[in-house]
């Protein structure tokens, strides 16, 4: 690669001939005598023609030194005028996130940019390099990661390919991506440096206290680098965009067999009100009816609720699409989940014989499994306090407490009393469990104001009132005031036909529990709620809910047995105590859905972990080869990871057992709903956000010009050294034809004169 500086020393030496003239011309020494007169004359004229001669020969000279400059330059004649650019690196911020695949007529604005972009790289001189980086993913190399030669490229299928790129389905990353174009420039710091901005500059990514503050260090960086700025803006508003913001369970887990409802949230996006919105999901081959939404304002949220039934336990996906719109990447939302063959559920029965019909867990274990074999969808053990599965409670879904006193007490090694079953219990909870609660003859006010409510920090939502609980009477009782229900609990069949359900279920005995009023609770646990209360004088709480860490515990102030109430002899026993189980049903705690870029992470069961193999197939199989996965030791337990999540949809990854059987776990990624918010980010905003001397360029994506680049530079030696060797020819022609060059033999015949 040459520079015009070569040029300049070319013509420097160019001066060479003029001053060995000047220091080596003829001189003549002047004869004064009349006899040399005629001979002067002819003298005279023989000067002149050697001045013409010598002047034609230097001239031929200068033009030789000048066309070897060029030649070795290697460049055009309007090069050296003044204000010639030295050579550039050109690098592009290329914003791939999913929003600039904004439909504008028959094109995206992620095509037009592309192209805008390859016509910039088509017109670079040969001797510019160029590098393009995206906006999502700077650390990829993609498309051009690196700085490459202009005339190295292979323009023409490199251009093509720019062209056919699409948007993917992540959000862009600005500050990251500047920071790689700050590296790269740095890598070629003789040259000048021009950062080129290539987006649709939504206020997602330029507004805000936190754009304003990462995007002002990135840029200062860039233009420190240095480098000059130019943003080409190929936003536009748009007018019509329903983004699929959620897609949820209406329910913490799935069962085979019991009804299952999807929800889905979709917001309008757009800047006009969505007239017709529709919502319509499927489940594996299964397409359900397609819900129509109200008219949609614009920013506003509709719902819509999927009622379904899974036929079998395993993996399943749920796809959500919305009325098609100018942006096809939100419309579309993916659920995975794990069907569950039954909802487990553990009683800790404290009576003497839980087998008993009058025991404090019959008519409870009867309500939620009334086979005893899982036949409904729940199955349920019973076990003693001093039985908890401290070890194992992980894989219950809902612990009951029936009667319960204390825990079982045991000496730690310091000789302290401890009670190990009831620290598993709450670590159960706080993890995310739930906790029903009967209490009865056991459940005394020093145990449940002690160890269970621990001064407003324990599983209790209330303390209980010191008195102890009276004999059970038929004849006195109270009953669940109809208007004190809480909205939506579990017991809002009594609320049905203005109340009177309630009215034929009666409470002989029950512990009488204060107001949340008039205590007080830690701020490390929820807040209690009274979901019901008695008719009594003191309308005392019936039941009590709170949360306690991630979990959920419901405690009723009376007993689910036949002695203390009749309720259970009534037929909305039943389906109260099945909400509340599944109210209170834990979530599942593997995290199967999740947004596009977050790290695909698996917990491998020990069923699964002597796999010989692990595939994934991500949402592009089978244009995407599988990907092998390695299984790998993280505090004692194996885990499988693919973090490369870069599209939305369901990913498959498949465990090939040694008995050659196969177990499929499904995973599903959504994009960011945030991103779908196309409000267009105003140049004083943009403005705002660099903070740095830059040129901004709107209304690109409407046909307006983006740059008016250089025009390519092309190769002209090879002309410049064929003039040189014709000058060459020319000057030694007459250089002999004017006798300039003199043999030895004219030499000594003019010394011998």
């Amino acid at each position: 690669m040459w520079i015009s500086s070569i040029a300049l020393a070319g013509g420097l030496l160019a001066t060479g001939p003029i001053l060995i003239h000047i220091l080596f011309r003829r001189r003549y020494r002047t004869l004064d005598f009349a006899a040399m007169r005629f001979l002067l004359e002819s003298l005279r004229r023989t000067k002149q023609r050697m001045r013409l001669e010598e002047l034609i020969l230097i001239a031929l000279r200068v033009l030789l030194c000048l066309l070897v400059g060029l030649t070795l330059a290697d460049i055009r004649a309007e090069s050296l005028l003044p204000g010639r650019a030295a050579p550039t690196a050109h690098v592009f911020v290329l914003d791939d996130s999913f929003s600039f695949g904004q439909q504008a007529g028959e094109e995206t604005l992620f095509s037009k940019a592309a192209a805008g972009v390859a016509d910039i790289i088509s017109s670079l001189p040969d001797n510019d390099m160029v590098a393009i980086v995206s906006a999502c993913q700077p650390g990829t190399g993609d498309p051009l990661g690196h700085l490459v030669l202009a005339g190295e490229l292979k323009r023409e299928d490199f251009l093509r390919r720019l062209t056919s790129l699409r948007p993917g389905d992540l959000r862009a990353d600005f500050p990251r991506a500047l920071s790689a174009v700050v590296e790269l420039l740095a890598s070629q710091q003789d040259m000048l440096g021009r950062v080129y901005v290539v987006s649709d500059f939504r206020e997602i990514d330029f507004v805000g206290p936190q754009q304003l503050e990462s995007l002002g260090k990135a840029f200062k960086a860039v233009v420190q680098a240095p480098a000059e700025l130019t943003l080409l803006d190929y936003g536009l508003p748009c007018a019509d965009n329903l983004t699929v913001e959620r897609v949820e369970l209406g329910q913490n887990l799935v069962v085979t067999g019991v009804p299952a409802q999807v929800r889905v949230v979709v917001r309008n996006n757009g800047r006009q009100t969505a007239k017709d919105p529709r919502v319509t999901v499927e489940i594996g081959s299964v397409k359900l009816p397609t819900a129509s939404l109200p008219p949609l304002p614009v920013g506003q949220t509709a719902s819509a609720n999927f009622d379904y039934l899974f036929p079998e336990a395993g993996p399943a996906g749920v796809k959500v699409s919305t009325t098609p719109d100018s942006l096809a990447a939100d419309n579309t939302g993916w659920l995975a989940l794990n069907v569950r063959e039954a909802l487990r559920a553990l009683i800790v029965d404290g009576s003497d014989d839980p087998a008993r019909a009058d025991s404090a867990s019959f008519c409870l274990r009867h309500a939620l499994d009334p086979s005893g074999t899982g036949e409904y969808h729940q199955r349920v053990d019973v076990v003693a306090p001093k039985a908890i599965p401290k070890d194992d409670l992980g894989r219950y879904d809902v612990v009951f407490l029936a009667n319960v006193g204390d825990f079982g007490p045991a000496v730690s090694a310091d000789g302290k009393t401890v009670r190990p079953n009831l620290e598993a219990l709450r670590a159960y909870v706080r993890d995310g469990g739930g906790l029903g609660i009967f209490v009865g003859d056991a459940a005394t006010a020093d145990v449940y104001n002690g160890l269970m409510y621990e001064d407003g920090a324990g599983l209790s939502p209330l303390p209980l009132q010191p008195a102890p609980p009276p004999k059970p009477d038929p004849e006195t009782y109270v009953r669940i005031r109809p208007d004190s229900i809480a909205a939506d609990s579990m017991l809002k069949i009594f609320t049905l036909d203005d109340g009177k359900l309630s009215g034929l279920v009666r409470f002989y005995v029950h512990l009488a529990a204060r107001k949340p009023q008039d205590v007080t609770f830690s701020r490390d646990v929820g807040p209690p709620q009274v979901l019901a209360s008695f008719n009594d004088a003191d309308q005392s709480p019936a039941v009590a809910k709170r949360s306690y860490g991630k979990g959920t515990v419901i405690m009723w102030y009376t007993s689910a047995d036949t002695r203390w109430t009749d309720w259970p002899k009534n037929f909305s026993f039943l389906p109260v105590v099945n909400d509340m189980a599944w109210q209170l049903a834990r979530a599942s705690r593997e995290d199967f859905h999740g947004q596009v870029g977050q790290e695909i992470y698996y917990p491998v069961p020990a069923a699964l972990a002597d796999a010989t193999s692990i595939m994934l197939k991500t949402p592009a199989y089978p244009a995407e080869d599988l990907q092998a996965l390695q299984l790998r030791g993280e505090e004692g337990r194996k885990v499988a990871a693919f973090p490369d999540v870069r599209q939305a949809g369901l990913y498959r990854m498949e465990f090939v057992l040694a008995d050659r059987t196969r177990r499929t776990v499904l995973f599903s990624r959504h994009v960011d709903p945030a991103e779908g918010d196309l409000a267009k980010a105003r140049a004083d905003q943009v403005a705002d956000a660099v903070g740095q001397e830059h040129t901004y360029r709107g209304e690109l994506a409407l046909g307006g010009k983006a740059l008016e680049p250089d025009k390519p530079r092309r190769a002209y030696w090879w002309i410049f050294l064929v003039l040189a060797l014709l000058v060459l020819a020319a000057e030694s022609f007459l250089g002999q034809r004017f006798g300039h060059y003199a043999t030895q033999m004219d030499s000594a015949r003019d010394r011998s004169a």
